[in-house]
């Protein structure tokens, strides 16, 4: 069975303005689990309030990075068990990365008042995504 555990870690911004409310990112500095270590290309995604994104499983690889609040990752582990986790930055402006493994069954929920924004690598191939309904879904 492929391995379904979502890999989380802190990261400082490579650079961090938090009074001038500027944080750059360079995507060399973003941390990744050594089955990551690929060249995946980068989207920025923003999500409205109320909105998701996912509902699904598939081969991909993915790495999300919120940069902002009231984002919320949530999967489904290999036993059928619900997980989530908050994606905000912390308050002293580091950033978490979420590693999601191939098949893990997962989405992205808005769940703040404003627009936020997510910053996320993807593996693409040519793999079938599997839409999440009924009792598998996560919503």
């Amino acid at each position: 069975m492929p391995e379904q555990t979502v890999w989380r870690q802190e990261f400082e911004p490579t650079r961090n303005r938090a009074e001038q409310l500027l944080v750059m990112i360079d995507v060399q500095d973003i941390p990744l689990p050594t089955e990551f270590k690929t060249t995946l290309p980068a989207h920025l995604l923003k999500l409205k309030p109320g909105g998701w994104g996912g509902n699904h499983r598939h081969l991909s690889r993915e790495v999300y990075v919120a940069l902002n609040e009231g984002l919320y990752i949530v999967w489904r582990d290999a036993e059928g068990q619900r997980h989530e986790a908050a994606m905000a930055p912390s308050q002293d402006g580091k950033l978490q990365v979420f590693a999601m493994p191939p098949y893990v069954p997962h989405l992205i929920e808005n769940r703040g008042n404003a627009e936020t924004f997510i910053y996320e690598l993807i593996e693409l191939n040519n793999g079938l995504v599997e839409l999440l309904e009924g009792a598998d879904s996560l919503r």
